[in-house]
C-alpha cells in the first residue's frame, strides 16, 4: 500500500498565546473604559471625560441661535445610559398627566354621536428629541411679567382716574401710569429669571391608540384608531426662575411652547365596524382636535410651572402660573383688499377672530358680500398675562353659512351647527403687545397686514402676494391702575375672572350607581360658560377659568352645577348667587377684589343661595332659640383643620362661629393648631425634625416638634394634615398654618356676621414660656390685643350692637385663664369640661359643677361647654338600651348658664351608643331632649341641614 502525507508545522502554543495577547487586552481595556463611562455620575467632570472638552460657547451662550449638534451627539450618548432607569419611571407618570389632562376634554368636546371615548394605550417612545437651535431670550426680553395684582377678581374700566391721580400720588406710587407700566413689563423679576428657547424635533415612535363608542350600540360599536407617524417640531421656552442659595440655584422650571408647533401623524382605524362611512367622522372630529386643541394647550403665555427644590426653600410658587394682569380692549374699525378664496364669483363674508390665550378666543360680527368691510362699534376685550413678551393674535376670516364641504363628506352626524357655519381663514398676524401695553389707556391705532402663512411655519410673516390688511385700535388698562368697591356707579362695566376649582359632596344624579357626572355652569351679564363633564364623581376637582367682560354692578353671577344625562334633560344638583356688588365689597379696604373659598350649593328648588332664615337677619344672638352651630376647628370633617380652607367652607355651609385654638410662636406671633405639638396636624416632623423636644404639659410629657420652637416664618414653611386616618387624606400637604390675625380677616370679610370662638390652648404652659416672661406678657394679653387691632371691640357685653356685628366669645379649659381674660374684657367666656380636672388647678369634675363652685365662676363665665359624653348615660328599658340624661345639662340651666357641647362627628364611632350610625338620632338626643344651646362639630353642614328642617 501506498501512502503520503504533507508535514504542516505547528506554533508551539507558547507562541501563539503571544500572538493573541496584544489584542486581548486592547479588548479588555476597552470594555473596562467602558464599563466605566456606564457607571460614572453624568456630572460635569463625567462629561468631559465621555466626551471631550467642552464647546466654549456653553460657558455664555449669545442671544442668536446657536448650532447644536454637540447637544444632540451629548443626547445619543447619554441616552442609553438614562433610558433603562430613568424612562420606566418618568413615562408613566407623563402618560398619567396626559390622561387626567385631555380625556375631560375628549368628554367635553365629542360630538353627539359618540357615547364615549379615552385612551385605549398610551406610551411614549424611546427615542431622544433632537435639538435644531438653542438662544437665550436677552434684550428684547420676553417672559417678565407683572403679577403683583394678578387675582384682580373685579376691575372697573370707569375708574381711571383712580390710577391718576396727582403729582404726589404718583411720587408715592413710583411714578406715573406709564411709568409703572413699563416696570410692569420689564418686570421687578427681570434680574432672577433666565429663559431660553429651544427649536426641537421629535419623532419618538409612541404607541397612542384611542377607543370610540358610538352612541347607538355601544360597546358593539367600538373602534380603536392607532395613532402612527407621529413627529413634532416646535420651539420650547423654558425660564429657570426664583433665584435660591441653593443648588441648582433656580427653584423652578417654566416650561411652555413658544407658538404652536408642528405635529404631523395618521390616523389607522383598521377593519373599523362600517368601513369609512364609521371611520370617517370620527377621525374628521380627532384629527383636529389632536392638531388644533392640543397643539395650543400649552403655547405662551401658557405654561407648567415645574418645582426644583422643596417648597421651605423655593416659598409660595403661586405667583409663577398664569394670571392676568390687565385688560385689552380691540376696536375692530376696518379692512381692506381682502381676497377671494373661491373664485371670480365667490363672495366674501369676513370676520374678525383674536386671541391672547389659545383657550380664549372672541369674534366681530360678520359682514356680508365685501372685500373691504368696515365696522362700527365694535369692540373686543381679551386679557393680557405677560405684557412684555405676550402677542395678541389675529385671524380675519370668510364664513360660509352652508358648510358644502362637510356636508359632501357625509359628515352629518358631526351636528347641524357645523354643518350650518365654517369658517375659512383669509389671512392672520400676531402683535406684539410690549409696545401698546408700554402706554396704558393711550388708544393707539394700527395697521396690520395680514400673511396667508399657517403660525407654526411663518408666524404672520407677510410675503409679496399678501395684500390684505386690518385697522385695529387699541387701548390697554393694567389691573394695578383699575379699582372698584361698593360705591363704583352702577352704569359702569368691568371684568369678572371665576376660577372654579372644586366642589366636595355633591347629592347622587344617577339612582342606580348613587354616583355624579357633573358640570358647573356660570351665567352673568346674559353669558354662559361651563366645566367639562366629570364622571362618575360626587367631589369633582375642575381647575377651570373663566373670564366674563362687560359685567356690571347689579349683576350677579349664577353657579349651577348639573348632572349630564344622555338619555333625558340633565339635572339640577344644586345652585347659588353671588351678586357682583358683594364681590366688589371683598376688595374694600387694600383688596385685589379677589375671594378664594368655598359656597354652600343650596338644593334644587330653593330660594336664595343657601343662608339660614335667622342669618338674613344679620344678627347671631348667643342666647337664640335655634341652637348655635359652632364649626370645631373649621370644616374639618372634610379638610384638615384650622386652615384658611376648612374656615371657608364651614362658613359656606352656614355656621354661625367658627372656632380656633390658639398658640404662639417663638417670635410671640398667634397661630391656629389644636395643640402647640404640629406633629399631629402638619408635617414638621418631617421638616423639622432636627428641632423635636419633649415638654411636659398638664401633667404629661408630650414629644415633637412645638410652635413655641419655630418662628412665624418657619411655621409658614409648614403645610396642613389631616389628623384622623379615618378621614380623606388627599388634602395633605396642600394649605397653609393660618394666622390667628388671618383667621379673624375670614370671618369678618365674610359677608354676614359671623362668630369667632377662640380657644387658649394650654394657657398656664404658654405663660411659663421664658418668651413670654420675658416679654412680661401672657397669651390672654396677645389675644386681646390682637382682637382690638381688628376691629373687635372688646369691652361690647353681649348681645349689644357692637356685638352683634362682630360676635366673639373666648373660651379654656383652666378657669383662671377666664379669670384673666375677665380682666382684660367683658365679652362672653366659655368654660370647657370634660371628664379630668382642671389641667391647671386639680379641681376634680364633681368640685367644678358644685353649688358653690358654680356660685363663684357665674359671675364672669357666661357659658359651660361640656363634653358631650358627660351629658348621657346608657339606660335598659325592658332590655332594650337607651339614652338617659344625666341631669348636668338641666343643673347647668337652672345656675343661669348657657349650654354648650363638644363634639359632634358624623363618624359611626363617633356618634352616640344606641344610635348607630344615625347622626340625626345624636341630634335629637341633645337639642330636642336635653336642649343644648349650641354644639361644636366638625360637620356644620350637615347639623346646619338638620337645624333647618327642625327650628324656624
Amino acid at each position: 500500500m501506498m501512502a503520503g502525507a504533507t508535514a504542516v508545522p505547528l506554533t508551539p502554543p507558547e507562541h501563539k498565546a503571544a500572538a493573541f495577547r496584544p489584542w486581548y487586552h486592547f479588548n479588555r481595556d476597552l470594555k473596562a473604559n467602558s464599563h466605566g463611562l456606564l457607571a460614572q455620575q453624568l456630572d460635569l467632570p463625567a462629561l468631559q471625560e465621555a466626551l471631550g472638552a467642552l464647546p466654549s460657547w456653553l460657558a455664555g451662550i449669545g442671544g442668536a441661535t446657536e448650532q447644536v449638534a454637540w447637544i444632540n451627539t451629548l443626547l445619543a450618548q447619554v441616552w442609553p445610559i438614562l433610558d433603562p432607569a430613568v424612562w420606566p419611571i418618568l413615562d408613566p407618570v407623563v402618560c398619567q398627566l396626559i390622561r387626567s389632562t385631555i380625556e375631560p376634554l375628549l368628554d367635553d368636546m365629542k360630538p353627539p354621536f359618540i357615547a364615549t371615548m379615552g385612551f385605549q394605550k398610551l406610551t411614549l417612545g424611546e427615542l431622544p428629541v433632537q435639538l435644531e437651535g438653542l438662544r437665550v431670550i436677552g434684550g428684547d426680553r420676553q417672559g417678565t411679567s407683572a403679577n403683583e395684582d394678578a387675582h384682580d377678581g373685579a376691575a372697573s374700566d370707569c375708574a381711571k382716574a383712580a390710577g391718576q391721580g396727582t403729582s404726589a400720588n404718583e411720587d408715592a406710587h413710583g411714578g406715573t401710569a406709564s411709568d409703572r407700566a413699563n416696570a410692569a413689563g420689564e418686570g421687578a423679576d427681570k434680574a432672577d429669571r433666565l429663559e431660553l428657547e429651544v427649536d426641537f424635533h421629535w419623532v419618538g415612535e409612541p404607541n397612542i391608540s384611542f377607543f370610540v363608542e358610538l352612541a347607538l350600540a355601544g360597546p358593539y360599536t367600538r373602534l380603536v384608531p392607532k395613532v402612527s407617524n407621529l413627529s413634532a417640531r416646535g420651539t420650547l421656552r423654558l425660564g429657570l426662575t426664583r433665584l435660591v442659595p441653593q443648588l441648582p440655584g433656580f427653584g423652578a422650571l417654566l416650561v411652555s411652547l413658544a407658538r404652536e408647533p408642528q405635529i404631523k401623524f395618521s390616523l389607522d382605524f383598521g377593519p373599523a365596524l362600517g368601513g369609512r362611512f364609521t371611520a370617517k367622522p370620527v377621525a374628521a372630529f380627532l384629527d383636529p382636535f389632536l392638531r388644533d386643541t392640543l397643539a395650543t394647550l400649552v403655547v405662551w403665555p401658557n405654561r407648567f410651572v415645574i418645582p426644583l427644590l422643596p417648597r421651605e426653600v423655593t416659598g409660595n410658587l403661586d405667583d409663577l402660573g398664569l394670571h392676568s394682569v390687565g385688560v385689552l380692549e380691540v376696536e375692530v374699525l376696518s379692512a381692506k383688499h381682502l381676497p377671494k378664496k373661491g373664485g371670480a364669483f365667490s363672495t366674501v363674508d369676513p370676520q374678525v377672530e383674536l386671541w391672547t390665550q389659545p383657550q380664549h378666543h372672541v369674534t366681530s360680527s360678520v359682514k356680508k358680500s365685501t372685500r373691504n368691510p368696515k365696522w362700527k362699534n365694535q369692540k373686543l376685550e381679551v386679557l393680557v398675562q405677560e405684557p412684555a413678551s405676550q402677542q395678541l393674535r389675529v385671524v380675519l376670516q370668510d364664513i360660509d353659512m352652508l358648510n358644502f364641504k362637510e356636508l359632501m363628506q357625509v359628515n352629518l352626524l358631526k351636528g347641524a351647527s357645523q354643518l350650518m357655519r365654517s369658517a375659512n381663514p383669509i389671512g392672520r398676524t400676531a402683535l406684539p403687545l410690549r409696545d401698546i401695553c408700554g402706554k396704558p389707556y393711550e388708544r393707539q391705532e394700527v395697521e396690520l397686514r395680514l400673511s396667508g402663512s399657517e403660525w407654526a411655519y411663518e408666524l404672520g410673516v407677510v410675503d409679496e402676494g399678501d395684500t390684505a390688511s386690518l385697522n385695529l385700535a387699541l387701548t390697554y388698562r393694567p389691573f394695578t391702575e383699575l379699582k372698584a368697591d361698593s360705591s363704583t356707579p352702577i352704569s359702569c362695566r368691568g371684568v369678572l375672572i371665576v376660577d372654579v376649582r372644586q366642589a366636595v359632596d355633591l347629592p347622587p344624579g344617577d339612582w342606580d350607581s348613587g354616583d355624579s357626572d357633573p358640570y358647573v355652569l356660570l351665567k352673568v351679564a346674559g353669558q354662559k360658560q361651563q366645566t367639562v363633564v366629570l364622571p362618575h364623581t360626587r367631589s369633582p376637582t375642575y381647575n377651570a377659568h373663566f373670564e366674563f367682560f362687560n359685567v356690571t354692578v347689579p349683576d350677579t353671577l349664577q353657579v349651577q352645577v348639573w348632572d349630564r344625562d344622555y338619555l333625558k334633560p340633565d339635572d339640577l344638583l344644586g345652585f347659588c348667587d353671588l351678586p357682583v356688588k358683594d364681590i366688589l365689597t371683598w376688595s374694600q379696604g387694600g383688596g385685589r377684589g379677589w375671594r378664594d373659598g368655598w359656597w354652600r350649593l343650596q338644593p334644587k328648588g330653593s330660594k336664595g343661595w343657601g343662608r339660614r332664615g335667622r342669618q338674613q337677619q344679620q344678627q347671631a344672638q348667643i342666647t337664640a332659640e335655634r341652637p348655635l352651630v359652632v364649626a370645631h376647628r373649621g370644616a374639618s370633617g372634610k379638610l384638615p383643620e384650622h386652615t384658611r380652607e376648612a374656615y371657608l367652607l364651614a362658613i359656606q355651609e352656614g355656621a354661625d362661629f367658627i372656632e380656633c385654638d390658639v398658640v404662639v410662636t417663638k417670635d410671640l406671633q398667634l397661630i391656629c393648631r389644636h395643640e402647640p405639638q404640629l406633629n399631629d396636624t402638619t408635617d414638621a416632623a418631617e421638616k423639622f425634625r432636627d428641632r423635636s423636644k419633649t415638654y411636659e404639659i398638664d401633667g404629661a410629657n408630650v414629644t415633637g416638634v412645638f410652635a413655641s420652637d419655630l418662628t412665624l416664618a418657619e411655621v409658614q414653611q409648614l403645610r396642613a394634615t389631616q389628623r384622623l386616618p379615618l378621614r380623606n387624606q388627599s388634602f395633605n400637604g396642600k394649605f397653609s398654618i393660618p394666622t390667628f390675625a388671618e383667621y379673624l380677616d375670614i370671618a369678618l370679610q365674610a359677608g354676614r356676621p359671623v362668630g369667632v370662638y377662640p380657644e387658649t390652648k394650654h394657657p398656664a404652659w404658654h405663660n411659663s414660656l421664658p418668651a413670654l416672661k420675658a416679654a412680661n406678657t401672657t397669651i390672654e394679653k396677645l389675644v386681646t390685643n390682637m382682637l382690638k387691632s381688628k376691629g373687635y371691640d372688646t369691652s361690647a357685653p353681649i348681645n349689644s350692637t357692637a356685638w352683634l356685628a362682630r360676635p366673639i366669645v373666648l373660651q379654656s379649659f383652666e378657669i383662671n385663664s377666664l379669670r384673666r381674660l375677665h380682666e382684660l374684657t367683658p365679652v362672653p367666656l366659655v368654660y370647657l369640661l370634660d371628664d379630668a380636672p382642671d389641667p391647671q388647678t386639680r379641681q376634680p369634675l364633681f368640685e367644678i359643677v358644685s353649688d358653690a363652685n358654680l356660685a363663684a365662676i357665674e359671675s364672669f363665665v357666661t357659658v359651660v361647654a361640656p363634653w358631650k359624653g358627660l351629658l348621657y348615660r346608657v339606660s335598659t328599658d325592658g332590655g332594650v338600651k337607651k339614652l338617659a340624661s344625666t341631669g348636668l345639662t338641666a343643673r347647668l340651666k337652672q345656675k343661669g348658664f348657657i349650654v354648650h357641647t363638644y363634639t359632634i362627628r358624623n363618624e359611626p364611632q363617633f356618634v352616640l351608643p344606641t344610635c348607630g350610625d344615625d347622626i340625626e338620632c345624636e341630634f335629637r338626643f341633645l337639642f330636642k331632649s336635653e336642649g343644648i344651646d349650641g354644639a361644636f362639630t366638625d360637620y356644620p353642614g350637615t347639623l346646619v341641614q338638620w337645624l333647618d328642617k327642625n327650628y324656624r
